[in-house]
């Protein structure tokens, strides 16, 4: 019965339904950051209906923390952040891990990120330099070594689009962190190749923000935002239009001024901007200090700006996350509570939702 209704479920909140937007005369969406933050606001507020699965704590299976998350029919495929991919079943009862951990071939020793084709159910598990494909059942299907170090894959149909970003390419100016998209054949092999961006820097310096989000569908258009997580004297505040090999700005985010505070340091640091059906919304840092997320209703043009995270049904602090955009579907992670020999913490709690 509970498998029934899950099902029952999954098929009501995937209903693609209509929105409009407001644009400038330029052609851009632009959207106003709130001043104020919100800290009180609950996910009912949000959402008519949220799925929430407790994961199995299992000894073969025992999660710290999560990266990402794929749907995939009546299962939960994610990838830990102890490079694991471990399934689960709708119930949240442990099933197998996916793959298999070690360096040979049709193996990976680390799951940089996951990604899935909606229509095949195929999964494409990233490790560094290559690509392991597995079936809807599981099975390990192939392997694709790339010449190139792939921070982010994203399947839409047919095409299937990577993230590459560069660090510390030596230049006459001292050193570059350069950031490129690539365009991959159904067979995984680079078909086109568009730099992005180039950020040249006296020294080396990386960082990461998580919440690598980068890439999104809705109808036939594309949208990608790729975030810089080193300082700069102005903000990357614009979500772009693929169109062929060009981007085009599509929506800006306008953050409150100072965007730079006194001592030179950028007082936002974004970690993504999803288009979904209804929303755009983005992940941020103020300062590289807590995490914020920014909402924006196209319909009604409301826009929520949230520090720290959303309450669940029980008042807890979550934090939401895209996992099918064109559907506005998103997810959160809680952490499990202690197990009753007061030792052992539990697995996580896997929440999901629409957007309404």
């Amino acid at each position: 019965m509970h498998k029934h209704i899950f099902k029952v479920w999954i098929v009501f909140i995937i209903m693609i339904f209509g929105c409009s937007t407001a644009q400038n005369d330029d052609g851009i969406l632009s959207i106003e950051i709130p001043k104020n933050v919100s800290t009180d606001i609950s996910l009912s507020e949000l959402s008519d209906s949220i799925v929430v699965i407790p994961l199995e704590t299992h000894p073969q299976a025992l999660i710290t923390s999560i990266k990402d998350i794929l749907l995939l029919d009546d299962y939960l495929i994610l990838s830990t952040i102890d490079s694991r991919v471990l399934i689960f079943d709708h119930e949240g009862n442990f099933v197998q891990p996916l793959g298999t951990k070690g360096d040979g071939p049709g193996e990976y020793k680390y799951a940089t990120t996951l990604s899935m084709d909606q229509n095949s159910g195929k999964i494409y598990v990233i490790s560094m330099r290559k690509i392991l494909v597995f079936s809807r059942d599981f099975e390990f299907l192939e392997e694709k070594n790339l010449n190139l170090f792939i921070e982010y894959l994203k399947v839409i149909e047919d095409d299937f689009y990577a993230v590459n970003q560069e660090y510390g390419n030596v230049v006459e100016a001292g050193v570059a962190n350069e950031t490129y998209l690539y365009k991959l054949s159904e067979s995984l092999e680079i078909v086109d190749t568009l730099p992005m961006r180039k950020v040249v820097m006296e020294k080396l310096t990386a960082s990461r923000l998580g919440y690598s989000d980068y890439i999104s569908k809705i109808g036939n258009d594309v949208f990608i935002y790729t975030p810089v997580t080193t300082n700069e004297s102005y903000l990357r505040d614009t979500l772009y239009l693929l169109e062929g090999k060009s981007l085009t700005p599509f929506a800006k985010l306008n953050f409150p001024k100072p965007h730079i505070d006194d001592r030179g340091f950028k007082a936002y640091y974004i970690a993504n901007m999803v288009h979904s059906n209804a929303y755009i919304s983005s992940h941020y840092y103020q300062g590289k200090s807590e995490i914020h997320m920014m909402l924006h209703r196209k319909s009604d043009g409301k826009t929520l700006n949230v520090k720290g995270g959303f309450l669940d049904e029980v008042g807890e602090i979550v934090m939401l996350r895209s996992l099918i955009p064109e559907r506005d579907l998103f997810y959160y992670v809680k952490t499990g509570q202690f197990m009753e020999n007061g030792k052992e913490e539990a697995n996580p709690v896997i929440g999901i939702l629409r957007l309404k």
